[in-house]
């Protein structure tokens, strides 16, 4: 693992540290600050692109040479526009996004639990209405966790 690799995998895992706070705080009786936590997500989620990963991605961008990817990255059908709006919003060609987001696909799978959170989430992507395990369902799920256990 060099350097750059380690930026990386610590990028990825203080986003699956926040997630998992805001999701399990109710274990440690955290409700309230999870509860701001959620608050605060929705909100990030409203703006035209997620600060964290546009973080991951422009570091991607300027080390990629040192960086290990996907080959031939699928993308289920109601990503494309989504990904789409994620190029133009980043001043990029959708190529290029894909090119990117394949190399933050190779070190994020490769972080348990997100390598199997990442199969569940592309798997209901193409086989159900509304994906429980997209953002905005994580959100609802950590309200719902923080509202009625602990």
């Amino acid at each position: 693992m060099n350097t750059y690799e380690l930026k990386l995998y610590s990028m990825i895992y203080i986003h699956l540290f926040i997630w998992l706070f805001a999701i399990f705080a109710w274990i440690f009786n955290k409700q309230k600050i999870a509860l701001i936590l959620l608050t605060c997500i929705f909100i990030f989620q409203c703006l035209p692109f997620h600060a964290l990963i546009k973080n991951k991605l422009e570091f991607i961008k300027k080390n990629k040479e040192h960086l290990k990817k996907v080959d031939d990255l699928p993308v289920p059908k109601r990503l494309v526009s989504e990904y789409q709006y994620f190029a133009d919003t980043l001043n990029m060609s959708y190529e290029e996004f894909i090119d990117l987001f394949s190399y933050l696909e190779y070190y994020e799978t490769s972080v348990f639990p997100i390598g199997i959170i990442k199969k569940l989430y592309y798997t209901f992507e193409e086989k159900t209405f509304a994906n429980p395990l997209s953002p905005q369902g994580l959100i609802l799920l950590g309200f719902i966790t923080n509202s009625f256990l602990g």
